[in-house]
């Protein structure tokens, strides 16, 4: 989509489109249009929400968790559908363009995403018509959350998909030291690669996400040999994982399984395949014959590629 010009700008405002006048409307403004009905149709109309919890003693670190997740997806929702809205009654003449939609109508129209829709990290080079599916998938996982409240710790989560996905981590930390009355301090947090359903686990990734084409977990660099269970070196490519868990255990126990597996690397895992934004690490297993080209080659996961 190009971009708008003072001249186009003055066009638009002045002498502005006229409902059955399709044809005094600019190109860019036509364009526009049409685009911004596509958008909304891509979006839900609603978005079902957690109900509030009545009551603040020992709430659930998950729920809370995901009733926020969900409150800004509501939030974020309506804001972009009342702004797509209005840019379509400004293209259809019913409304006259204010500075804020005329600055809307500039981003959109260069395909960038407008600066008040970014309330959550995406890659900075994400068009505007790539964000808008995106926000329609990770909206689609919400309302399916939504609907199983009474078991969200058996909820298969996207990671990458959910807003802060840094806080479903620390949630599920939460959820486990308090279920068995540990201290945060003790445990230690372990990535299961192709294994799920273990008691106490959090299943991320899982094939539920396959059916709404999600991008799981990523290995770039290295693949998983699920014989070995350790890391294998490759040419460089990125390896889909299979569905994963995580899960909480205690300190003494993680230095007796660490003991176990001499070989471990601390593994950063990425919020997207640009590699800027950490959501934390992971001790992992490797092959031997891997040494020290694991960190040289930079071997890392993604949670959305």
């Amino acid at each position: 989509m190009r971009t708008l010009t003072d001249d186009d700008d003055d066009v638009a405002s002045t002498s502005g489109p006229s409902k059955g006048q399709p044809s005094q409307q600019p190109a860019w403004m036509r364009n526009l249009h049409e685009r911004c009905r596509e958008w909304l149709s891509q979006l839900p109309s609603t978005l079902a929400t957690l109900p509030k919890q009545q009551s603040n003693d020992n709430p659930d670190p998950l729920y809370r968790l995901f009733f926020r997740e969900g409150g800004i997806g509501r939030k974020l929702l309506d804001q972009v559908r009342k702004d797509l809205g209005d840019v379509v009654k400004v293209c259809e003449g019913g409304l006259k363009q204010t500075n804020h939609l005329r600055t809307l109508m500039s981003s959109l129209t260069k395909g960038t995403i407008p600066s008040h829709w970014r309330r959550y990290k995406v890659p900075k080079e994400m068009s505007v018509s790539e964000w808008i599916p995106d926000l329609a998938r990770r909206l689609s996982q919400l309302d399916g959350i939504t609907a199983m409240q009474k078991n969200l710790s058996d909820v298969e989560v996207w990671l990458g998909g959910l807003f802060f996905p840094e806080a479903y981590i620390t949630a599920t930390r939460q959820a486990v030291a308090h279920r068995k009355r540990w201290s945060l301090e003790t445990l230690h947090l372990r990535l299961d690669i192709g294994r799920v359903n273990d008691p106490g686990a959090f299943i991320i990734d899982g094939e539920l996400l396959n059916t709404f084409g999600y991008a799981g977990l990523t290995l770039e660099g290295a693949a998983w040999d699920m014989n070995t269970g350790k890391l294998v070196l490759n040419d460089g490519e990125a390896v889909r994982l299979n569905p994963s868990q995580i899960r909480w255990i205690q300190e003494e126990d993680a230095q007796a399984a660490d003991s176990l597996k001499a070989d471990l690397v601390t593994l950063p895992i990425y919020l997207n395949n640009n590699r800027s934004d950490v959501m934390f690490t992971i001790d992992l297993p490797f092959d031997a014959s891997a040494g020290a080209l694991v960190a040289i080659r930079a071997v890392c996961l993604t949670a959305r590629s």
